[in-house]
């Protein structure tokens, strides 16, 4: 090795050394700078320092309320990543900082839901950055090359100077914006800017998303960007406020987003749409009354009746008005409820939907085609004196309006299914009847049956005499039980008994038996 050899390691080491040098001054000038943000924070917020708790500053207990029976207070709940002490004239520019982040996003239009970025982007952006300090270093650097060409950058490469809507805000786009934006992405070698909501919070790519967006936005309101919108630029150097406010609204509020459209594509307009529902109904009071697909007019009218009546009642009684009123729209609105109810009378289903949308055993599953419910003219029901037609039976009320309600209805193919499946269910039952061997009783002369009978029961009554012999002759061999309790009475005594040996001689005898029985009861 000779001594230029030397040289040139000398040198290099020298400029490794001035190259850590002035690493480590970079890093104790950003230690500074954070020092100073934490005092200006402590400054503008007071002391917020922790103080030792002792007995005496324990909070006093408050005394218990008595249920007054309304829902219970609940203080609201902070994100994990938002503050409860964010100045409130901080909320303008917090909405300016939101829009900012949608439109660097490309969130333009509303509903729009943040997707995934390309692997191999972030592929090509972790190969040339390995740390957080290189981030920094090079967009404080102003000497320092982009590590991609400016025209590669496909963030905001579609925009164009003017005024830009998005949402509620509005705000102007310079040509400065579109090229100081670009510019610095294309210093960090960023192509996209679309944060990784899988990925955590501290990864590369979401640290170099964050300072970014942290930097191009305090560039863009100190240029006037979101004068419209009543900024205020005494927080565009609040950085810890800001990145407070950046992780809140990207890693919760559009993380939240980003994760319920995962399970299921349009999840999130489904629930933008019922929310914007329930808006209305909180700023107009009302309800709007939807038509269902399968219900007549005359259905539509008599509810519609029912309905200011009990309106009208209520008004008439001074009772407090609690329901919302159901506004009929002038463009009927047709409801998500298309499942029918079985078994109503058939002028209660619309004509149109009950012929073309139902299938020949699906109107007889439906509607009850030998009743109908409405009078021909329904405004003419629910009035101070009842129609004549209300006060029939729905039998004679059906034959008296059958004929008129059904004319729209095809009922013709409805009746003959009718007639073929009674027929069937008839023909089916006469087969069944047939089924096995029968017998005509009235043939038969009954006299060996009665000779059967006639020793059956002789054998009985010979049996039951030998049983009440054996009973008596038992009790008589084993006596009388003596002592307290009740006892059987012996055989043949009591203010009951009546032989039946003298009474039931023959069959004849047996109402006289029945006398005498009747007869020892009421003298006893």
């Amino acid at each position: 090795m000779n001594s230029d050899d030397i040289q040139r390691l000398i040198t290099a080491q020298q400029q490794q050394l001035e190259a850590q040098n002035r690493m480590i001054a970079e890093m104790q000038a950003q230690t500074a700078s954070r020092d100073k943000a934490y005092e200006d924070l402590l400054k503008q917020f007071g002391n917020i320092g922790v103080s030792p708790s002792t007995s005496s500053a324990l909070p006093k207990k408050k005394k218990t309320r008595a249920s007054t029976g309304s829902m219970p207070h609940q203080p609201p709940v902070s994100t994990p990543s938002t503050s409860k002490k964010t100045p409130t004239s901080f909320k303008d520019t917090k909405e300016c900082f939101f829009l900012f982040i949608r439109v660097m996003w490309g969130l333009i239009l509303a509903g729009a839901v943040p997707k995934a970025p390309d692997p191999a982007l972030m592929e090509e952006f972790n190969a040339r950055l390995s740390n957080v300090s290189e981030i920094a270093g090079v967009l404080d650097n102003h000497a320092a090359q982009s590590l991609i060409d400016d025209k590669e950058v496909i963030t905001l490469a579609e925009a164009r100077h003017g005024r830009m809507k998005v949402g509620k805000g509005i705000f102007n786009i310079k040509d400065f914006f579109l090229l100081f934006t670009r510019a610095m992405l294309a210093k960090l070698g960023i192509r996209v800017w679309c944060p990784d909501l899988d990925a955590s919070e501290d990864s590369m790519w979401n640290e170099a998303c964050r300072i970014s967006a942290i930097c191009i936005f305090r560039q863009w309101a100190i240029a006037d960007a979101f004068i419209t919108m009543n900024i205020n630029k005494s927080f565009i150097n609040n950085i810890l406020l800001l990145e407070r406010t950046y992780n809140h609204y990207v890693f919760h509020v559009c993380a939240d987003k980003y994760k319920q459209e995962l399970k299921g594509e349009g999840t999130n307009k489904v629930a933008d749409e019922r929310r914007a529902a329930q808006t209305c109904r909180r700023r107009l009071m009302a309800y709007v009354a939807k038509t269902l697909v399968y219900r007549s007019a005359k259905a539509n009218q008599m509810i519609w009746q029912v309905d200011e009546h009990m309106w009208c009642s209520k008004e008439i009684n001074g009772t407090r008005v609690q329901s919302r009123p159901r506004l009929r729209p002038k463009t009927p609105k047709m409801s998500t409820f298309t499942k029918p109810p079985k078994k109503f009378p058939i002028d209660f289903f619309n004509a149109d939907w009950f012929n073309n949308s139902l299938l020949l055993a699906q109107k007889l599953q439906v509607a009850d085609i030998h009743k109908v419910i409405f009078l021909p003219n329904p405004t003419l029901s629910l009035l101070g004196t009842p129609h004549p037609d209300k006060k029939l039976n729905d039998k004679k009320f059906t034959e008296k309006h059958w004929a008129d309600a059904t004319k729209d209805y095809c009922m013709d193919q409805l009746i003959n299914q009718e007639e073929e499946e009674n027929s069937d269910s008839d023909e089916d039952g006469d087969d069944e009847s047939h089924d096995g061997d029968s017998i005509d009783l009235d043939e038969t002369d009954g006299e060996d049956d009665g000779e059967e009978e006639d020793e059956d029961y002789e054998e009985e009554e010979e049996e039951d005499e030998d049983d009440d012999d054996d009973v008596g002759n038992d009790f008589e061999e084993e006596g009388a039980p003596v002592g307290k309790g009740k006892g059987k009475a012996p055989a043949g005594s009591g203010p009951y008994f009546v032989d039946d040996t003298d009474v039931y001689v023959d069959e004849e005898a047996e109402d006289e038996g029945c006398a005498l029985r009747l007869d020892a009861w009421q003298n006893a």
